[in-house]
């Protein structure tokens, strides 16, 4: 009886913790932030509810840009294209 008793033990101690360790994806959005002619890339990774944060990074990709006429054109699959006065830009999200 102490046997099955402590075997039974193990099987649900390993089913919870194989449980436990379930692959985790949240939902990734991107903010191109423009100011003092520095551009920042801000990566948010939310959880499946929309309301608590994995993570929330702001990193600068630019330094020193002319940002006159600076506009967000969309979104494509790889980055995020705007434009300024003088060229258009795509901005990978990796």
């Amino acid at each position: 009886m102490r046997k099955s008793g402590f075997l039974l033990f193990l099987l649900l101690l390993f089913s919870i913790k194989a449980d436990a360790s379930y692959c985790y994806s949240g939902i990734t959005s991107y903010k191109v932030i423009a100011e003092d002619s520095k551009l920042f890339l801000r990566t948010t990774v939310k959880d499946g509810n929309r309301i608590s944060y994995i993570s929330d990074e702001t990193v600068m990709v630019a330094d020193d840009i002319d940002l006159s006429g600076f506009e967000i054109v969309g979104e494509i699959e790889d980055g995020i294209v705007f434009s300024t006065d003088k060229a258009y830009y795509i901005l990978t999200k990796n």
